[in-house]
């Protein structure tokens, strides 16, 4: 009996643990040039991870670089804000 018990909550933390981690994935947003390629691999690696990643094109990464205060030595093709 015992042993039904625990096989049986043992299946039941199994099918939650999906949900779990659904609840408790960080939001991200991905500013991206829009001829970009790379930038769209990086997505799939954020949610691959764990993130839901919202990408948005926009010729405007200068103005969102300086106003979260990305250093000029490392900007590059995409910023990311992480839970923001």
């Amino acid at each position: 009996m015992r042993f039904a018990q625990t096989t049986i909550l043992a299946a039941l933390l199994a099918l939650g643990t999906p949900t779990l981690a659904a609840e408790t994935a960080k939001q991200a947003t991905l500013y991206k040039n829009p001829q970009c390629s790379c930038c769209e691999e990086y997505a799939a690696y954020q949610r691959e991870n764990g993130f839901e990643v919202k990408v948005v094109a926009t010729h405007d990464l200068p103005f969102i670089k300086r106003e979260y205060g990305v250093p000029a030595d490392l900007e590059g093709c995409h910023t990311t804000l992480i839970d923001n």
